[in-house]
This record gives C-alpha cells, structure tokens and sequence, in this order.
C-alpha cells in the first residue's frame, strides 16, 4: 500500500512532467482523424459541387451566345436577300463640290475639285462610271443638266463656263473668263438661258446663242452662293456670303429688292410647296421677296425673315411665331 499511494502521490504531483507513450498516441488518434476526415469530406464535397456549378453556368451562357449568333446570322442573311430600295453608294478618290441629277435619265454628275465631271448611270443594284469629263484646269464647282437632260453646264474657279453634250461628249459652247472673279453657282433657266453668279457678288444672264451676256448686275460684295426661281422665271433670288436676299427682275435685268443684312452667311436655297423659298436661315414667302419694296413703301403686310422671326413693319422689336 505505501509503494501505490508513493506512486499515485508521484503522478499527481502539478510540478511533474507527464509523458505520453505511443499507446496514448494511438489512443487520442481515432478522435483527432474522425473529425479530420468530416472536415475533409466536407471540403471535398464543396469543391465537387463548385465546378459542377460553373460548368452549368458556362454551358447556360455558350447556348445564349449561340442563340445571338444565330439571331444575327438571320438578320445578315435576311438584309442580303431583301431587294434594295436604293442605289449603293459612290466612292470618288477626289472631294465632291456639286452634284446633279438628270431629269430625264439615271444618271448623277459628280463636279470633283480636280475639274473634272464623274457621269454615273445607277440603279438598285449598281452604280456604274459610264463617261468622264475632264472640263476645268480648277476646281469644278456647280454642275447643271438642261431640261431635257442632254445638255450639261459647268462652272470653275478657273472663271469659265463650259456646255457639253451628254451623249457625244462634244463641247457645245465655251466662255473663257466669264466673270472677272471665280464662278461660284449657275442656274439654268430654260430656252438656252442659264444664269451665273461669282465671288465678288456679280451676277450675269446668258444666252447660248450669244457670246456675250445678256446683262451683268453686281448685287454685293461677297460670293453669290445660290440662286432660284420659280415657274414665272419673273424674279431671281440669289443668296450671299453677305447674309442678304436680293431679288432681279430678269426682264428688267435690275435688282428689284434686297433683304435686310444678316450676322450669317445664306449658302443654300430650295422652293417649298411651290411659294416658299427655304434659306439654312429660315422662310420667305415668295410674294414677299416680290413685292418687299411695295410692302415696306405701304406699310401693310408683314415679312417673314430668316430665324423664324416675323417682322411688322410698324414694329421694332421682333417678336416670335409659331408656324409659318
């Protein structure tokens, strides 16, 4: 008894060392791997499920490329056979000052700054160069088919003015230093008449059975940049890089009446429902380009002006209008 209680008291002691055998070891081993071998299980089975997720993923988004490809594919396929309702577009090496169509046949006039004139025939399905024109030693800037549509005028900076014919390529007339300064616009009138207008603000009417111009005008000071006219042909409205209207009586061969000055340059023109002109600056009235000096010396009527802004006569402040 007293060598158990030696021992037992050796054993229990707190400043002792206790010292593990093997066998312990083996005996603490089967607790330590089960909860191991759980854990491991566990990731196990979470790295497992990971990449099955994904691949779900990837093959749910690979069919909704496939489904947009194949969406894409029928929109090319179906743009292919759908018939055109336009020609294809025209690509030119040099830059494009002037277009004109011909108003008899399919066919454009292409003026280029070389002063050259690209005729193209086109369709729907093609477009097709069929002659070209090497008429300017400058720049070719207005180009004009007749009404017939066999007659072409152009007009360069080199000053001249050339009439060919379309279907012999033949020069028909040549003016040689039409115009003291560079020719910026022409306008065909009809019965061998067409009107010129250039840089310095000088406009001239011809005929093509004459050699000489029928009358010149200087309306401004700056390039003429369009000219217009109705079925009467009574009136010329030509605009300027001075930003003013100005009006000829072509029979008279005088100017019958000018706008007011504006802060921006007119560049464009064109007729709307057949008694309006459209400026890049708004809307006259073509009764009102006619008669503005009879408006302003009676004082009873009002004049609609570039911006949208209508003018009364009596008035000084502009005031606003919603339609014209």
């Amino acid at each position: 008894m007293g060598i158990d209680f030696r021992d037992f008291d050796k054993n229990s002691s707190d400043d002792s060392e206790t010292e593990l055998t093997d066998e312990d070891f083996m005996d603490l081993g089967p607790i330590e791997s089960d909860n191991n071998d759980e854990q491991d299980n566990e990731s196990d089975t979470s790295d497992v499920e990971l990449p099955h997720h994904e691949d779900e993923n990837k093959k749910y988004d690979i069919d909704e490329d496939e489904n947009e490809e194949d969406e894409v594919v029928k929109a090319i396929k179906a743009e292919k056979t759908k018939p055109r309702d336009h020609p294809p577009a025209i690509i030119c090496e040099d830059f494009i000052v002037d277009i004109s169509f011909s108003p008899s046949k399919n066919l454009i006039a292409l003026a280029n700054i070389m002063g050259d004139v690209l005729l193209y025939e086109y369709n729907n399905d093609e477009t097709k160069l069929v002659n070209t024109f090497e008429l300017h030693v400058k720049a070719c800037r207005d180009v004009e088919f007749d009404d017939t549509g066999d007659i072409m005028f152009t007009a360069g900076k080199d000053k001249a003015i050339i009439v060919t014919d379309i279907e012999t390529g033949k020069l028909k007339q040549c003016y040689e230093n039409a115009h003291e300064e560079a020719i910026y616009s022409l306008l065909c009138l009809g019965n061998d008449k067409f009107v010129t207008g250039d840089d310095g603000g000088t406009v001239k009417l011809w005929d093509l059975r004459k050699s000489n111009p029928l009358f010149s005008i200087k309306i401004g000071e700056e390039y003429v940049s369009e000219m217009i006219t109705n079925d009467t042909q009574k009136y010329l409205v030509c605009a300027g890089g001075d930003g003013v209207l100005t009006s000829i009586d072509l029979k008279g061969g005088k100017i019958h009446t000018t706008s007011e000055e504006y802060d921006a340059e007119l560049t464009c023109m064109g007729l709307f429902r057949s008694d309006k002109i459209l400026s890049q600056k708004g809307f006259y009235h073509w009764r009102y380009v006619q008669l503005t000096i009879f408006v302003i010396l009676v004082g009873k009527r009002q004049i609609v002006l570039p911006g949208i802004i209508q003018y009364h006569l009596h008035q000084e402040v502009p005031f606003p209008i919603s339609a014209i």
